[in-house]
């Protein structure tokens, strides 16, 4: 997996729910590594072209492990979805180059 489609999240849950969280993230496809960083965090190793931030919630949604609801969640997960999209994007992109004119310059 290259780097450039990689993504590590820090994401903090309840104690009682971090073992339950690693382990129904693991059987997510594009889920490359589950560590616990903390008693209360765990770091999430991805591939966005593989799997997302909306899977990876409805997953710990699923076991009761993410229970954020309020409005800064909100905005933190639409900016991650925001920040995904962006990465696939950069993918597609074809970059112009400097050095040569576009295509009919010059011609009068």
């Amino acid at each position: 997996m290259s780097s450039e489609t990689q993504i590590v999240r820090s994401i903090k849950l309840d104690a009682a729910a971090v073992q339950s969280a690693s382990d129904a993230l693991q059987g997510i496809e594009g889920v490359d590594a589950v560590e616990q960083a903390t008693p209360q965090k765990l770091r999430v190793t991805y591939d966005v072209t593989k799997t997302g931030w909306g899977a990876l919630c409805e997953q710990l949604k699923s076991v009761g492990a993410y229970t954020q609801g309020g409005m800064l969640a909100r905005w933190r997960d639409g900016w991650r979805d925001f920040e995904e999209q962006n990465m696939r994007d950069n993918l597609h992109h074809l970059p112009a180059c400097c050095s040569k004119p576009p295509i009919g310059a010059g011609r009068k």
